[in-house]
């Protein structure tokens, strides 16, 4: 399943300003252009990193430019 990304809009409003964070976001987000993922296994397998984190809500936490920032998702899979 292709990733959907909401409010990606925030994450560029909160770099701005900052060309070495934005610069590593964007990195970030030109990969997960790529991403096809039906589990959270393939989540590790596209961000080797990534911690899982499976409570009420299933979240991921991604290291983004070398672990100096983190992005907190939530995810859900669908059926096909």
């Amino acid at each position: 399943m292709k990733v959907k990304i909401f409010k990606w809009a925030n994450v560029v409003k909160h770099c701005k300003g900052n060309k070495k964070m934005m610069n590593a976001f964007q990195s970030f987000y030109d990969r997960l252009q790529y991403a096809n993922w039906e589990t959270p296994s393939d989540i590790k397998k596209t961000f080797g990193s990534a911690d899982i984190v499976t409570c009420e809500h299933n979240r991921v936490i991604f290291n983004v430019g070398g672990n100096d920032y983190r992005l907190i998702c939530g995810y859900s899979f669908t059926k096909k």
